[in-house]
């Protein structure tokens, strides 16, 4: 009876830290694309795109611009 005590505490405790790691590595997760996203949002494409334009082009470059 004991020994069942037991086995059912051990299992209940590994599947609490199983849980609570992959909590941790979702979060860290969701917050790494959030750094990224923000990263990306600092990038001035406009200006990027305006400078695409400002190419000098020739052939088949300039013809899918």
């Amino acid at each position: 009876m004991l020994t069942l005590l037991i086995g059912i505490i051990v299992v209940v405790g590994a599947c609490y830290l199983g849980f609570v790691f992959y909590q941790r590595r979702t979060i860290k997760m969701a917050t790494n694309v959030y750094e990224n996203k923000r990263d990306l949002n600092k990038i001035p494409l406009d200006d990027e795109f305006a400078l695409a334009k400002k190419l000098n082009l020739t052939g088949e470059s300039q013809k899918k611009v």
